[in-house]
């Protein structure tokens, strides 16, 4: 007799996502999966139409896409507010 041990991935619907018998694949594919979610959270904030499977398959590609999307993230500078800065009006306070 032999016994085996397996780590299953579920999504946060209940579906399986994986099956391993690696516990390091299992945990990669678990913490991609926690960063999915956290896409989708962010994402789902905002009024886009959009059903949470296409979210999801959005977040997707922008994980598989990291590095570039890191590299676009890096150029991107914080605005100051107009509280930190009295000569800045936001345009949308503008007209």
């Amino acid at each position: 007799m032999a016994i085996e041990i397996v780590y299953r991935v579920i999504k946060r619907n209940g579906e399986q996502a994986g099956e391993y018998m690696d516990k390091k694949l299992a945990d990669a594919h678990d913490q991609r999966l926690d960063c999915v979610y956290t896409i989708v959270d962010l994402i789902s904030d905002v009024e886009t139409g959009l059903g949470e499977d296409k979210v999801e398959m959005i977040a997707e590609k922008l994980i598989d896409n990291r590095q570039d999307l890191m590299a676009a993230l890096k150029k991107v500078k914080d605005l100051p507010t107009p509280a930190e800065d009295e000569n800045v009006t936001p345009i949308s306070a503008v007209g």
